[in-house]
């Protein structure tokens, strides 16, 4: 039963199992929601229930079609994401065309854990749009639809990163639709789309998952104990990929490396803060690099949670008593202040200013705000 995966969300599943009941799918979905809330997931599923052999709302999950949908292989499904641009690429190319090797392993890799666990998102490095060559791909791919009685189903993933020339070539595309086709954008912020877009999709509202089922889900994914998934239900905000994030190893030594960091910076440590950022200075990979500055956000979230009282909404609950000796230390820091800086800095980041001197810069103005008033 594919819906199982689905983590909340019954009035959407409610809304979309009547659609496909009665025959009366649109050409187009529009899937919005706060991050990590099942869209994506849910328009995997659908496009599973919509080329299983069996033809009903659950996927039998045995036949050939559904699983070449567990890899995210299928022929009628194509995932359309932000890639990083090739060598000497052009409009009309593949958006594959002129990726390297290194790339194009990577995005296999991301595309198989999204296969695993469609709560993942998929993250290519130094990939920040949708590339137009993407979205013409659509058409043609349109035209390779298998089996009569199939659809071929494209999810645009992250449909706010389309840059003007992409979103037009969409609208060209939506105004035009295949009868075989259904096309599924997902996005946090509808907004950023243009309303001309919007007229011609069923627009679907994704609410946050609700902290039980949060909590219910990572006991019954073996992710860790009902204390711990208690805990970082409330801490997820209603996002299951949040929830995820938390458990996630690479996310811990994120944590574990912004107590370091605080810790030189504090020192007024040169040779010390240059040592920690040098791993995501190093790769030059901006998405990294934001993902530490959002960790370095929460510790100041979580000074403030401590200083409120509120200890059960501590985000570096794994480094909960170097968390709350810094605010027991510095119990007169102005924490808001130290968080417009950081979102300054990742305005910087986003804009492809030189990140090793936006962290540095960074590095030294919290050390300034960390030393007592003359």
């Amino acid at each position: 039963m594919s819906w199982n995966r689905i983590i909340g969300q019954e009035r959407v599943l409610r809304l979309l199992r009547s659609t496909f009941e009665h025959d009366r799918l649109p050409h187009a979905f529009l899937f919005h929601g706060p991050p990590g809330t099942g869209k994506d997931a849910v328009a995997i599923e659908l496009a599973r229930t919509l080329n299983c052999l069996a033809g009903t709302w659950e996927a039998c999950g045995a036949c050939p079609s559904c699983r070449q949908m567990d890899t995210l292989q299928h022929p009628n499904l194509d995932l359309v994401f932000p890639l990083p641009p090739g060598k000497n690429e052009e409009k009309q190319h593949d958006p594959y065309e002129k990726l390297t090797e290194a790339v194009i392993r990577e995005i296999r890799d991301e595309i198989a854990a999204k296969g695993k666990d469609p709560y993942h998102p998929i993250e290519i490095r130094r990939a920040s749009v949708i590339k137009i060559n993407s979205i013409r791909n659509i058409k043609r791919k349109a035209a390779m639809r298998v089996g009569q009685h199939q659809r071929h189903v494209v999810i645009i993933c992250g449909a706010e990163k389309m840059k003007a020339d992409a979103a037009n070539s969409l609208l060209k595309t939506l105004e035009e639709p295949n009868a075989g086709q259904l096309i599924i954008l997902t996005t946090p912020a509808p907004d950023a789309l243009l309303p001309t877009i919007i007229s011609r999709c069923q627009v679907v509202r994704f609410d946050p998952i609700p902290e039980p089922e949060i909590a219910r889900a990572l006991v019954e994914r073996e992710l860790c104990d009902e204390d711990t998934a208690g805990a970082l239900a409330r801490l997820a905000e209603g996002s299951f990929r949040k929830a995820l994030e938390y458990t996630d190893p690479e996310v811990r030594s994120r944590r574990s490396l912004v107590v370091e960091f605080m810790r030189a910076v504090y020192a007024g440590n040169s040779t010390g803060i240059m040592k920690e950022l040098d791993p995501i200075v190093s790769s030059r990979d901006r998405q990294e690099a934001i993902r530490f500055l959002q960790a370095l956000e929460d510790w100041f979230h979580d000074v403030i949670a401590i200083r409120e009282g509120r200890e059960d909404r501590i985000r570096h609950f794994d480094n909960r008593e170097a968390v709350t000796k810094f605010a027991q230390l510095f119990a007169s820091i102005p924490c808001e202040d130290a968080l417009q800086e950081i979102e300054k800095t990742i305005e910087y980041v986003t804009g492809n200013v030189h990140l090793t001197l936006a962290l540095v810069n960074l590095a030294h103005k919290l050390h300034r705000r960390l030393q007592p008033p003359p």
